[in-house]
């Protein structure tokens, strides 16, 4: 009975390997900074859920239900902007193991890094409990039979990284991630190698994280260079945003769009998942309280927007 007991513990953790099935997979979101419980859980059900019910089953629940286990959240808990932040690039530091020579960090990611350093041990304390819950989630998941996609946003993706290390490494192989608007650059080591990074490298939380494995997003911030001198009649175009293929094109053969590669934009609408799920850009309208506009590409009139994270999450 002794040696049946013991091969049995011996087999154990194969027997866990084997019974993993993937035909179901259990979708999870992790949030980014200042974001609220109620806030992660529609980013989860309008944003997630509603993409993927529709554009892949065709909203037909019954075929839904059959490949997904279910819709979940990784939720880490806010204390605010600016205490998330310092959170945040804690976690940078602790989970930057190299500067990549080939990269530029900029003087943000620095500027980041003395801010939070002081910090670091306080943050961790607050976020050393929501990784182990997450660690339980995804693991209870794995155990019971289902592959998990990960669809993390901004702080989120540091959330995602340290509760993969402290994983059972065989569970890596069921484990995908989609990494949108992130600050983490390490997902070509092994353990992050299944997944996706999209960060639009103009955005400040795009710098922080370098160009490390990172899809650069197709929308992007350009000045105008007026080229005619004689130039009297028309005007600055108002947009600053066009789309990758237009950069250096002129627009009414008077202006040209130049792309800034020293610009950062702070507007938080480029950063927020709705927009890499293909959400229109939007700008605060000055002087106006809750109330946003539209932004129209100059060269074609139409709303911009952009589908590189949906694709990802989607296929």
């Amino acid at each position: 009975m002794k040696k049946l007991l013991l091969l049995l513990l011996t087999l154990l953790p194969l027997i866990s390997v084997a019974s993993v099935d993937e035909s179901k997979t259990d979708v999870y979101f992790s949030n980014g900074v200042d974001t609220e419980d109620w806030e992660a859980w529609r980013s989860v059900n309008k944003v997630l859920r509603s993409a993927i019910e529709k554009e892949i089953y065709n909203n037909d629940i019954t075929k839904r239900d059959q490949e997904i286990g279910k819709f979940d959240l990784l939720y880490n808990n806010t204390n605010g902007l600016i205490l998330d932040f310092i959170e945040a690039t804690a976690q940078k530091i602790n989970t930057t193991s190299a500067i990549d020579p080939n990269s530029r960090p900029p003087l943000a990611y620095w500027v980041a890094i003395g801010v939070a350093f002081l910090a670091e041990s306080v943050a961790y304390i607050t976020s050393s409990s929501d990784i182990n819950e997450h660690v339980s989630q995804v693991s209870d998941s794995v155990t019971s039979g289902h592959k998990v996609l990960v669809v993390a946003h901004s702080q989120g993706n540091f959330f995602t990284s340290i509760m993969l290390e402290k994983m059972d490494d065989w569970m890596s192989q069921y484990i995908y991630t989609v990494r949108v608007a992130s600050p983490e650059n390490r997902i070509d080591d092994s353990v992050y190698r299944k997944g996706d990074r999209f960060s639009w490298d103009d955005d400040l939380v795009g710098l922080i994280g370098g160009g490390t494995g990172q899809v650069v997003n197709p929308i992007r911030w350009v000045s105008w260079e007026d080229i005619d001198e004689n130039n009297t009649e028309q005007e600055e175009p108002k947009g600053n945003y066009v789309q990758q293929s237009q950069v250096n094109a002129v627009l009414g053969g008077k202006y040209r769009a130049v792309e800034s590669f020293f610009g950062i934009d702070k507007e938080y609408s480029v950063h927020s998942l709705t927009f890499y799920m293909g959400g229109v850009l939007t700008l605060p309208i000055e002087g106006e309280i809750d109330k946003r506009e539209i932004v129209i590409n100059p060269f074609t009139n139409q709303p911009l927007s952009t589908n590189v994270g949906r694709g990802a999450i989607i296929g």
